[in-house]
């Protein structure tokens, strides 16, 4: 990636708190790692939770474990620049998350729950989209701005001693969630909000403390590769 290319990232990325990299992977690449994920054969490492009736999306974490594209994607000394530039500290890799929605009739299914916040200081996330995703395959959806103001979150609380923590740092005590009915209707959200559409192969990076979810999914599915 050339120098200048790298500087426009940063500034649409500081500008946004989001950036969008159509074609990072090839279709080789994203074909390879679907079919890693739909012939997976540790089912006991695969992860289905539904939060409040959301989720519902299967998970594997440490998916760099068992794919050497994923791994690669883990290592990527581009992406941990860019983003440790955007965070003024060095990029540390907790695993690479491999993800998959599929639509279901009976139940509201989505990558990650409700509405929320990763926390109220700077957590960074890199995903790659491994199928298209359009308006009905549960695209990324980001509420811009969102990093200037809040809303009333959900009532479930921290333990005490996180409260704790929370308290000396000055930060809020209720975690960052929030339900879709309330925040959907909400004005600074209506101008904000954007979907992320593209094709498979897109790269999407974003700053975990702003609001955001993926949206519901209503046919097909949807497969992706989180950095985390």
């Amino acid at each position: 990636m050339k120098t200048k290319m790298k500087e426009d990232y940063l500034s649409i990325l500081k500008e946004n708190g989001i950036l969008v990299i159509p074609n990072y992977f090839n279709t080789t690449q994203c074909n390879k790692i679907i079919d890693q994920i739909n012939h997976f054969k540790n089912k006991d490492k695969i992860i289905n939770q539904r939060d409040e009736g959301m989720g519902g999306d299967l998970r594997i974490f440490n998916f760099e474990d068992y794919s050497p594209t994923a791994l690669k994607f883990a290592n990527d000394n581009i992406l941990k620049d860019l983003v440790s530039n955007y965070a003024k500290t060095p990029l540390e890799t907790k695993s690479v998350l491999a993800g998959k929605v599929v639509f279901n009739k009976d139940n509201e299914t989505n990558s990650g729950g409700d509405w929320h916040r990763d926390g109220d200081v700077s957590q960074m996330k890199a995903m790659i989209y491994l199928s298209d995703v359009t308006e009905n395959k549960g695209p990324f959806t980001f509420i811009r701005d969102s990093i200037n103001f809040d809303f009333q979150r959900r009532e479930n609380r921290y333990q005490l001693i996180q409260k704790l923590i929370l308290m000396l740092k000055g930060l809020p005590l209720k975690p960052p969630r929030y339900k879709h009915d309330y925040i959907i209707n909400q004005p600074e959200v209506k101008k904000n909000i954007f979907k992320v559409y593209g094709e498979a192969g897109t790269l999407v990076i974003f700053d975990g403390r702003y609001i955001h979810r993926g949206d519901v999914i209503r046919s097909g599915y949807r497969l992706s590769l989180i950095h985390i």
